[in-house]
């Protein structure tokens, strides 16, 4: 087998291709800043939920003195967590697809 090797040149970037305008790079920023906001705020959602459901199930079932009501929390937390996580890729994805 033998080796080939191809030598690749790069081009020059053109002068009149670079980007005139520098306020370009601050609506870029903005609109990160905007994306990073809903993002945080579908996760703060999506963990606050997540949180009340980690805690109340227990809570809710140390209430009660039959063990059949943990088997059902227990089973019942299960769903929850599925539409949690439904619910936050939803969010996640229309963040990323909204405009500033």
């Amino acid at each position: 087998m033998t080796v080939r090797r191809v030598l690749v040149e790069r081009r020059p970037v053109a002068v009149g291709r670079l980007d005139p305008v520098p306020t370009a790079d601050i609506s870029r920023d903005t609109e990160t800043r905007a994306a990073m906001r809903r993002q945080l705020s579908a996760g703060a959602f999506t963990a606050g939920a997540g949180l009340a459901v980690l805690v109340g199930a227990p809570v809710l079932a140390a209430g009660f003195a039959d063990v059949r009501w943990w088997v059902v929390l227990s089973v019942g937390v299960q769903p929850v967590w599925v539409l949690l996580a439904v619910r936050h890729l939803r969010h996640a994805e229309q963040a990323e697809r909204a405009g500033p």
